[in-house]
């Protein structure tokens, strides 16, 4: 541009027939205001484009299937010119769907496809070195280049040069399909669909699956964003008004919504409610009909729909409708029972209920009068953070299509404490955190924190104390139904204050201290430890979690502290087989979920194996429903004292009570156990059964097994 200014200064006084200090103050007025509007005119080049044709350029990367060879595959390899490229590990040789993250990326899907067959990498997610918009190495799109790429731009834009060719919106609640959220010098998410009631779904490449796909997030969680639209953005004309509602299929608990359809529709949001609520509840909906369910028997309910076009257009007018009565109401449950009590823990259990989906479980102190209510699928239900020496009361509910009513209350005492200890709770978020430990929006997952030795004694930690015994997370929103397989919880010492590389680390007298199928639930969720971890005092704690599944579904968000240096460090990945316990390296991370630790001065474990009560009274054959068991076994049988496995003919999971009585009809052994696919193993290491004959008890889902064992050694 400075070449052609010159040139053209020069030219033009050529042929005046002058020189370069004969030229007047009016000559460079006008020509440096030619030259402005040549500059301003550059920096906004660009076609019109609508906002249809914008989120018809996006879809596609979603939905976009491809097949790598292993030559698609890389794994630090380096690149000239460009650094290390990293393939993400949700790739697999075969077919895959939506177009890879790639640092720096700016791929078409034509070019996409062309470069694979070029051996090029199906992405890069190595956010450290330079990134690869000429596509030289690896191929896919970042957040900037798949937005650049919606939007028609003929070369890549950054997150700090989008607002030179967009416009700040003054509030949120304006953007429209086609608009930005962008945090400049970071990332950038594509607006799909304004909700309008403070939540939005974008279309993002981004860290979150290295992929290009759909997520929604709240207003809250995109504070730090600034609403923007582009400023080549043709306006149109929002959608009709949705007409002719009606809902059909009415039952006790749901309904299907019909309505007319409105064209150049892309989508319609349809808000429900009780028609005595204010509130609305909104769903998403691709085509002119949505089924509702988990609705109130006998109840009016009123909806409403809008049609989202390029834009939102206005809602129709509502319309309503009753739910018809519960058909068959609810039983009331029976045979309520406690087990495996300890001082700070029960199990409850009850008969099942015909037709119940779920069970209300609610306790409390005998001398209190409020209720503590908690929700069970099954008919037992494990409760913590009990107070010694206390007499509990609980009563349980049956939920079928309705409530039922609640059960006559039972009673339990907790046991004595036994050792002198101390709970430390480290952190006082109020917010919540979803990426870790338990980001199941991923199917695997390894996290790990550092504690620090002065934060242990700033939270009133005590050296008398030096027995780590239990450790527990506070979940603000449990996501629904997600077990977490192979779940594991190791705690080591380390020198290290916080994780200044992107390693994990291995730390000293590492210990796993947890291991089975975890679930989370909203609030504390405490992990009792098979055996203590011996705390020396003076080091730093450092605490990993790992865990596996075979699929996904949403994260379980924690309450934790965003800290000024790396106190966590994580890495989550999509495999279907194995999973990433052995990873080395992860993301480096400011957040640490807040914790309550659980330090006793003793370190027996004559009250606690696997976090349950070594011994109990298990209930008699009346209390419990008959069990066929020919449909049960256990081998070797004689064994050498050592381990113990059993099998059951059904292969679901289930929890179990699992319990060893000597032929007098002492308990010398018990345990809460999780059984998976049918099958479960015991180790009796540090149990010392001597040769003779035992019977060996199992209670589960109201059902005792019995079968009779010899140890020979």
């Amino acid at each position: 541009m400075k070449k052609f200014f010159t040139t053209f200064q020069e030219s033009r006084l050529r042929n005046k027939g002058v020189s370069h200090k004969s030229l007047n103050l009016k000559s460079l007025i006008i020509l440096s205001a030619f030259m402005l509007f040549v500059l301003c005119s550059y920096r906004g080049v660009g076609q019109s484009i609508s906002r249809t044709q914008i989120i018809s350029n996006a879809v596609p990367y979603t939905t976009y299937t491809f097949t790598a060879a292993s030559s698609n595959i890389k794994h630090g390899v380096s690149c000239s010119g460009v650094g290390n490229i990293i393939t993400p590990s949700w790739v697999t040789t075969g077919s895959n769907t939506s177009m890879p993250y790639c640092w720096g990326g700016f791929s078409t899907l034509a070019s996409f496809t062309t470069g694979l067959t070029n051996g090029k990498s199906a992405g890069d997610d190595d956010c450290t070195t330079g990134g690869d918009a000429s596509e030289s190495c690896a191929l896919g799109v970042d957040c900037s280049g798949f937005v650049s790429r919606t939007w028609g731009r003929a070369s890549k834009e950054s997150t700090s040069s989008l607002p030179n060719i967009s416009t700040a919106l003054s509030s949120a609640s304006l953007v429209q399909p086609g608009d930005i959220f962008n945090h400049a010098g970071s990332h950038v998410r594509l607006v799909e669909t304004n909700y309008a009631n403070g939540n939005y779904r974008v279309i993002e490449s981004s860290a979150n699956g290295w992929h290009v796909a759909y997520h929604t997030y709240t207003a809250s969680q995109l504070s730090s964003y600034t609403p923007r639209k582009y400023v080549n953005v043709t306006n149109t004309a929002s959608c009709g008004t949705p007409s002719s509602l009606t809902a059909s299929s009415v039952t006790s608990s749901s309904v299907v919504l019909n309505w007319s359809v409105i064209s150049g529709a892309v989508s319609y949001n349809v808000q429900y409610k009780p028609s005595s609520s204010s509130t609305w509840t909104t769903v998403t909906a691709t085509a002119t009909s949505q089924s509702i369910s988990g609705l109130s028997p006998s109840t009016s309910y009123q909806f409403q729909v809008q049609a989202v076009c390029s834009s939102a257009g206005s809602y129709s007018s509502a319309v309503s409708f009753t739910t018809l009565p519960s058909s068959t109401p609810c039983g009331i449950p029976a045979g309520l029972s406690s087990s495996s009590i300890t001082s700070s823990s029960a199990m409850l259990s009850w008969t099942a209920v015909s037709g119940a989906v779920s069970y209300n479980v609610q306790y409390k102190p005998s001398t209190s009068s409020t209720w503590i209510t908690i929700s069970s699928t099954t008919v037992t239900q494990s409760i913590s953070g009990l107070s010694a020496s206390t007499s509990y009361q609980f009563q349980i509910q049956a939920v079928c299509s309705s409530t039922g009513v609640y059960s006559s209350a039972a009673s339990f005492t907790t046991l004595a404490a036994t050792s002198t200890g101390s709970t430390i709770t480290i952190g006082t978020a109020s917010s919540a955190y979803s990426a870790h430990p338990f980001g199941s929006a991923n199917s695997d997952e390894r996290s790990e924190y550092i504690i620090t030795k002065a934060e242990l004694t700033a939270s009133g930690w005590s050296s008398s104390a030096s027995f780590l015994k239990s450790i527990a997370f506070n979940v603000s929103n449990a996501a629904t139904a997600q077990p977490l397989g192979n779940f594991s919880i190791t705690i080591a010492h380390t020198s290290a204050a916080s994780f200044t590389s992107s390693s994990f680390l291995t730390g000293a007298d590492a210990a796993i201290v947890y291991s089975g199928i975890f679930t989370a639930a909203a609030g504390w969720n405490t992990f009792n430890f098979g055996t203590p971890f011996a705390y020396d005092g003076t080091s730093n704690l450092l605490i990993t979690i790992c865990w596996d599944n075979s699929s996904f579904s949403a994260n379980s968000a924690v309450l934790a502290n965003s800290y000024s240096n790396y106190v966590g460090l994580y890495y989550r990945a999509n495999i279907s087989s194995g999973g990433v316990c052995s990873q080395t390296t992860g993301t480096q991370s400011y957040y640490r979920p807040n914790a309550k630790l659980v330090f006793s001065s003793s370190a027996s474990m004559s009250t606690f194996e696997g976090g349950q009560q070594r011994s109990l009274v298990v209930p008699a054959p009346s209390d419990l429903n008959a069990a066929n068991q020919n449909d049960f076994e256990v081998f070797p049988n004689p064994l050498d004292g050592t381990a113990l496995f059993g099998r059951f003919a059904d292969a679901g999971d289930k929890k179990m009570t699992a319990a060893i009585y000597d032929m007098l009809g002492r308990a010398v052994f018990s345990k809460e156990i999780v059984v998976e696919g049918g099958e479960f193993s015991l180790s009796f290491a540090d149990e010392n059964l001597k040769s003779g004959i035992y019977l060996f008890v199992g209670i589960s889902d109201s059902k005792r097994f019995t079968k009779r064992i010899v140890v020979k050694k």
